[in-house]
């Protein structure tokens, strides 16, 4: 702070500033004194609400990270789920190569020489269901027809 100093009228009575003058300089200082506490309270109620919106903001923050925790357990979890999903799918639709047969393969013919040398092979026309006349369907084998319908007449050909 800058005091200043006046040049005294006279070189005889002191070499300082007369008391109206430390008057005048003392309320000039007082003023600037209340303005700058008024700044100061001003500044102060400034750094106030920042450091308030400082931890709104803080607390914001930390609520986003876990929500960014959370949506990456998620995303996780989904991956994994759509790993399997995808690897079941995959299983389903997969196309199985059969095995090829071919001429160096020897095929299992003992079950068919079996059936074959256990009794006599009975041949199409000898067959009991294998008939060439429509009329003589057997009654369980005619469509519609029980067997209390009895017989059908022999001129009877559609079946």
């Amino acid at each position: 702070m800058n005091i200043r100093w006046i040049k005294p009228m006279s070189r005889g009575r002191h070499r300082g500033m007369s008391t109206s003058q430390l008057r005048a300089e003392a309320e000039r200082l007082e003023n600037h004194c209340a303005r700058l506490t008024c700044r100061l309270v001003a500044e102060t109620s400034a750094n106030q609400e920042l450091m308030l919106h400082l931890d709104r903001a803080g607390i914001d923050y930390s609520g986003a990270l876990e929500d960014k925790k959370t949506a990456e357990q998620e995303v996780a979890r989904l991956q994994a789920a759509l790993t399997a999903t995808q690897a079941a799918l995959a299983n389903a639709n997969k196309i199985y190569d059969l095995p090829q047969h071919t001429d160096t393969m020897p095929l299992d013919v003992t079950e068919l020489r079996q059936r074959f040398t256990a009794g006599p092979v009975v041949t199409l026309p000898f067959s009991p269901l294998a008939v060439t006349d429509p009329g003589q369907i057997p009654v369980f084998a005619r469509p519609g027809e029980t067997a209390q319908d009895g017989p059908r007449p022999a001129s009877r050909t559609t079946v």
